[in-house]
Parts: C-alpha cells; structure tokens; sequence
C-alpha cells in the first residue's frame, strides 16, 4: 500500500484538498453580505468614500467628527481607482463596493503564494515540501489578509521583497532584484 501511495504521489492529496477547501471557503466570505468579515472593513471602506467624495483622508483628528486615518493613502488609493475602473458608486453600492475590494484582496494573497513557491524553490526542489509549505502558510495568515485591508498588499510587498533580495544577495546578483527589492 505504501509503494502504491508513493508511486502515485497520493500522500499530496490531504494537503492539496485542504488548500482548496481554504480558498474556496475564502472566495465564498468574500461574497458574504457581512460589511466585517475580519476586522474594520467598514473602517477602509470609508476611506474608500472619502477618497470617491474627494475629501481628504486625513483629516483634522481633534475636530469634530473626530476621525483619523492610521495607514498609509497607497492601499485606500489603490482601491479607489479598483473601485472607479469598474464604475461602482461606492457610497450607494455598498455590496458589490465589499465583494470587489475583498477579490483584490484574494488576488494579492495568490500573488503571495506564487512568490511564496518561488522562494522555496530556492531551497527544496520537492513538490511535496512546496505544497505543505503553501498549506501551513494558508493556515497560519490570518483572515485580515482575505478582508479589506491593507494586509494583503503590506505581506505581499514583504514576499517581492524577501524573494527578490534572497536572489539578488545569494543567487542571481541582477541589478533588477536589487531594484525591485528597494521599490518593495
């Protein structure tokens, strides 16, 4: 039995079942009617609106009605354009606003899971080790990646940056690692 579960690789199987059922799971709350899912997501798409109603998001915190914006423009802004590209009024279109931003966010954690691969590609050459890898990392982010939050771009500039300063010092030495790691 166990030559036969080698021979065909089935021991990937658990492990490749769990990584889709995790991003299935995660693709089907992005459609959720929840407005948080994971932590302040009401809050970024505020920030969201202001940005749409060209007010600025950062405004004065000891005046009323007392807000502040604790994170850098380049997500809520990023968003924003998203947001405009597909014509979505953001103030009254509150749902597909949530479904759209929350599909950004599932995108830049693939793009995480691909620079993940390719910077274990660097230390095993097993397909076994780069789908547990991938399964463990899926288990061990937190649902803020998956929401609208600046998360999944922040841990998604760290991976272009640990993948390409990894081949810049230890393999490659191409001044376009060292470039794209600097601009991460």
């Amino acid at each position: 039995m166990y030559e036969f579960i080698k021979k065909y690789n089935l021991h990937f199987i658990p492990f490749i079942f769990l990584i889709m059922l995790f991003l299935l799971i995660r693709m089907r709350l992005s459609f959720s009617y929840s407005f948080d899912n994971d932590g302040l997501e009401y809050y970024f798409v505020h920030v969201m609106q202001r940005i749409m109603l060209h007010k600025p998001i950062y405004p004065n915190p000891e005046s009323f009605p007392y807000e502040n914006c604790l994170y850098t423009p380049i997500y809520p802004y990023l968003c924003s354009i998203i947001i405009g590209f597909f014509k979505l009024d953001a103030i009254t279109n509150l749902y597909k606003t949530y479904v759209l931003i929350r599909l950004f966010s599932y995108v830049l954690v693939l793009a995480q899971l691909y620079y993940l691969i390719k910077l274990i590609k660097f230390f095993t050459a097993s397909k076994f080790h780069h789908v547990l890898i991938t399964a463990l990392f899926l288990f061990l982010i937190t649902g803020h990646i998956f929401c609208i939050r600046p998360d999944a771009l922040k841990l998604l500039f760290f991976s272009v940056f640990f993948y390409h300063l990894i081949n810049y010092f230890f393999f490659k030495q191409k001044t376009r690692d060292a470039f794209i790691a600097v601009c991460s």
